[in-house]
């Protein structure tokens, strides 16, 4: 049995949690056993434990304030110092940074960096970086911009994101939502997903629906998620658009309803996603709606051509892609996918065959225990 720790930053279940928790069963039916050092009581940290992972608390703020950074890393230091294992796996790009910075008291043991977002790097979080032995990049696109940035391409292991096909996959439509919000039956549910905030391009879908006769065409707007920062202009931001959707020409067409705890089954009554963010890595809601055969519209940011443009096949998306702020395309994307009507099933049947394809968890699960054994076989046998 070989045991890996791994280091979250938060204790809050969202896409990177999500896409490594997807994973773990196939890993442990590798013969992983896992650690993992994170925020407790959380959520994350519960879930984990309702399945018999261990858990070693890991706190990084104080009063919403983060610690030091050299405190930070004296408390990452002592938790690998203490905790039995073979590898370790830091979960986000902050938290890789972070490891990075103790790799060099512990030269003989391997260590992972996973990177799940695109976001401009200074010389010194890049240098942290690269004293990692391996680093998963999410996509294509996640490892160009880091590696254009100083990041050391031969550390740079590009691995995919995989999505759980039994629990996101095409049912007989439900109508879940529907009672949720209160409207008839034969309304069309436009769904988006994700948290509150300034990347996920929020302000643009309510201007787009702001130019459709949203009456007429009897469509309505589901944003499922929640605002996790407490700056002030993330508060201010939420604020705007709850006053937007306040306008006539939104009101009770918008609705906003929080966190939603079954999202596979609100794809399965939702009509269509609309993804509008203006930075995408590898959208893990993207994944999933492929997964669920629920058609996608969304912004060509990141890794998102990644999912929907196959290699070695015909280069036409397989979901309706367009500019970030684009306020005119994302309008006529949403008219168009409203009146396509039929074709919805079949655009929903080509995403699931793709998923399976090329998404399946037990694929990225596969790939990355190979990482994992490869890199534990790496070392000399008088260090293993």
């Amino acid at each position: 049995m070989n045991r890996v720790l791994v280091f979250c930053e938060y204790g809050t279940i969202n896409g990177g949690e999500n896409s490594l928790f997807a994973l773990l069963p196939q890993l442990q039916n590798h013969g992983w056993e896992f650690t993992f050092a994170l925020p407790c009581p959380s959520p994350f940290s519960q879930r984990l434990q309702s399945i018999g992972v261990h858990v070693e608390p890991l706190e990084l703020f104080v009063r919403r304030e983060r610690k030091p950074l050299a405190e930070i890393r004296g408390e990452l230091a002592k938790i690998i110092a203490r905790v039995d294992h073979d590898l370790v796996h830091a979960n986000s790009l902050n938290m890789s940074r972070m490891l990075g910075g103790v790799a060099a008291e512990f030269p003989k043991l391997p260590m992972i960096g996973h990177l799940r977002d695109i976001i401009k790097l200074n010389r010194t979080a890049l240098s942290d970086l690269n004293q990692l032995d391996r680093i998963i990049a999410v996509s294509n696109a996640t490892a160009d911009f880091h590696v254009r940035a100083g990041l050391d391409r031969n550390r740079v292991h590009v691995l995919y994101n995989g999505v759980d096909l039994e629990l996101f996959q095409p049912r007989e439509k439900n109508y879940g939502l529907h009672d949720q919000l209160g409207v008839e039956y034969d309304s069309t549910i436009a769904l988006s997903i994700g948290q509150i905030g300034l990347r996920k391009g929020w302000d643009t879908l309510l201007l787009a629906a702001e130019k459709l006769p949203l009456k007429s065409l009897n469509l309505h707007f589901v944003i499922a998620g929640e605002r996790h920062s407490e700056k002030r202009e993330s508060i201010e931001f939420e604020k705007r658009l709850h006053e937007q959707a306040k306008n006539k020409s939104l009101d009770g067409h918008v609705h906003f309803v929080g966190r939603l705890k079954d999202i596979h089954r609100a794809m399965n009554s939702a009509d269509f996603l609309v993804h509008t963010a203006r930075q995408e890595p590898l959208g893990r809601v993207l994944l999933e709606s492929a997964a669920a055969g629920l058609p996608v519209i969304a912004t060509n940011v990141g890794g998102t051509s990644e999912i929907f443009v196959e290699p070695d096949r015909e280069q036409e998306s397989l979901a309706s892609l367009v500019e970030k702020d684009c306020v005119d395309q994302l309008a006529g994307a949403i008219s168009n996918m409203v009146t396509c009507g039929g074709k919805r099933n079949q655009i929903g049947q080509r995403l699931r065959s793709m998923a399976v394809r090329r998404f399946d968890a037990r694929i990225a699960a596969f790939q990355l225990h190979q990482l994992y054994h490869s890199m534990i076989q790496s070392r000399p046998a008088n260090q293993r």
